[in-house]
């Protein structure tokens, strides 16, 4: 399975990279700001393509809208482009995200994860208890730093109207932290925090697709990863549990305040 995922991966991530930083038709999905260029449907086609072959009997949830339901145990959860505004945009901090999915009493659970960052040359791997790996080495995080020395990175939702609140959150964390970054995609930025780079991500309101291949990756190298409310929390163990209570502490703060403008 490890090896249908990397091939998909690489298939998808040349194809981005052959047309990257090239002329691009571009077209709005949800909002003016969540964008799909001809670049993600092309990466998508190839890499169901190869799917549709080799594994005819696992369900497949693709960003951008090729899904099907299938007779197996398995998932495949594909973003064949996460971070589509970098790439728009001539900013070389995208790649392919590939999760594979187990349904485990009813239920689709993280289970396999291949990242392919084509720009830097990194392919991060994973297979739940079997670790986590980039270019092939191990990949575990040294020890846990204190708050006040950590790294955080978030992102933000395309519909305009949440961010607010999403800039409320990282407000609120930001004056405890060592500093504040944003990646621009989800599956790089959980890759990063596997391998030490990063020490924090948090985003509210991420898809399925975003966290797939990251989830496991990010688990496997030693990160407490974990959904509070509908924000996304990867983390060392030492603090997740008190950012935890701080994201759900701040969601009720919020809460209690809208409501009381509608009364």
């Amino acid at each position: 399975m490890i090896e249908v995922a990397r091939e998909v991966a690489r298939l998808a991530g040349d194809e981005l990279l052959r047309r990257f930083r090239g002329p691009a038709r571009v077209d709005a999905k949800s909002t003016s700001t969540d964008l799909v260029s001809d670049a993600d449907r092309a990466a998508e086609a190839v890499a169901l393509d190869y799917l549709r072959r080799h594994r005819p009997d696992d369900s497949v949830l693709g960003e951008e809208g090729a899904s099907h339901d299938g007779r197996s145990a398995y998932r495949w959860v594909v973003d064949p482009l996460d971070g589509t505004v970098n790439y728009l945009s001539g900013i070389p901090f995208w790649c392919v995200s590939v999760g594979c999915e187990r349904r485990v009493d009813g239920e689709w659970r993280p289970w396999l994860g291949v990242i392919n960052d084509p720009v830097h040359g990194e392919v991060w791997t994973a297979v739940a208890g079997q670790g986590a790996f980039r270019n092939g080495e191990p990949l575990r995080r040294g020890p846990d730093p204190a708050l006040g020395d950590a790294v955080l990175a978030t992102g933000f939702a395309y519909e305009q109207d949440h961010r607010p609140h999403q800039a409320a959150l990282v407000a609120a964390l930001a004056p405890d932290v060592r500093g504040v970054r944003m990646v621009g995609s989800t599956a790089l930025a959980l890759c990063w925090v596997a391998a030490g780079r990063l020490d924090v991500y948090l985003e509210d309101r991420t898809k399925r697709w975003d966290h797939a291949a990251g989830w496991p990756i990010a688990t496997e190298a030693g990160a407490d990863v974990r959904m509070v409310g509908s924000v996304l929390l990867a983390a060392p163990p030492t603090l997740a549990g008190g950012l935890a209570s701080r994201v759900a502490a701040h969601d009720r703060t919020l809460i209690r305040t809208a409501e009381n403008h509608t009364l």
